[in-house]
């Protein structure tokens, strides 16, 4: 209790313009430390989807027209169950030369190009996620 009724004390004096180095010499600490937290529950009203289309081929021209055609299908899908074009962003791509694995194995598989599509979806009417998930994968 005497802690707390002189921390009562330093704040009214510092309140009231005392000079600050009156107000040091009366506080042992020299400090004033406040911690606090807080949290609020909702429910959920917006779900945000990553969605992802990978293709490997010898050629990055095929890679890149397998990727678009899978990708195409897919944005085609989302629109179709009400997903506005706002709602729908490209979130990464990129275009990686995976080098054939060593020759150790007959089975080496060549030089490949991957390509991946991510795509971020934010869904609004949560009672179409279901349907949206369904379409993605």
């Amino acid at each position: 209790m005497a802690v707390l009724s002189w921390t009562l004390a330093l704040m009214l004096a510092s309140s009231l313009g005392l000079p600050m180095a009156a107000r040091a010499d009366t506080c042992p600490g020299g400090s004033v430390t406040v911690t606090g937290s807080g949290a609020v529950l909702v429910p959920a009203d917006v779900a945000r989807l990553n969605v992802g289309v990978t293709q490997a081929a010898p050629r990055v021209k095929q890679a890149l027209a397998a990727n678009r055609r899978i990708m195409g299908r897919v944005i085609t899908a989302v629109r179709r169950l009400g997903i506005a074009d706002r709602d729908i962003a490209t979130s990464s791509y990129s275009i990686r030369l995976e080098p054939p694995q060593p020759q150790a194995r007959r089975d080496a598989r060549p030089t490949q190009y991957r390509v991946s599509n991510n795509l971020r979806i934010t869904v609004r009417d949560l009672n179409t996620l279901d349907r949206i998930l369904d379409a993605v994968t």
